[in-house]
């Protein structure tokens, strides 16, 4: 009976404990997507400044990846509401050492030719 307290008391205080890790990331995960909205009104503001141009199509474009981050981040939220478990991918490329030879020679030679070229026009006078 001892142990079958123990064990309820335990269980008990770690849901408790689980529940109050689930509700700080809840609370961290609300701000960061309020954070996201103020900047998304900021970039917002900066397009209705702008009829067009480069300054326009950078704002459009980064209230676009806002707009990104916040979907991911209300999906991140609703799966930990869910209780399913977040695994985090990052694809990697296996590093290919003669192909990174073969690069860095093509770029020193290159250099080379730069180099070759910038003392030629160097040494042409004139308007160059």
């Amino acid at each position: 009976m001892m142990k079958l307290r123990t064990l309820t008391a335990s269980l008990l205080i770690s849901t408790c404990l689980a529940g109050h890790t689930m509700a700080q990331e809840s609370s961290a995960l609300d701000a960061e997507i309020a954070a996201i909205d103020s900047q998304i009104t900021e970039v917002d503001a900066t397009i209705a400044r702008y009829d067009g141009g480069l300054i326009r199509m950078l704002a459009e474009s980064r209230r676009e990846a806002l707009l990104l981050l916040r979907t991911i981040v209300e999906a991140r939220q609703e799966a930990e509401a869910a209780g399913a478990t977040i695994d985090v991918t990052v694809p990697a490329l296996e590093p290919d050492p003669e192909r990174a030879e073969q690069l860095l020679g093509e770029m020193a030679a290159q250099q080379q030719r730069v180099e070759a070229a910038e003392r030629e026009a160097a040494s042409a006078g004139g308007l160059i």
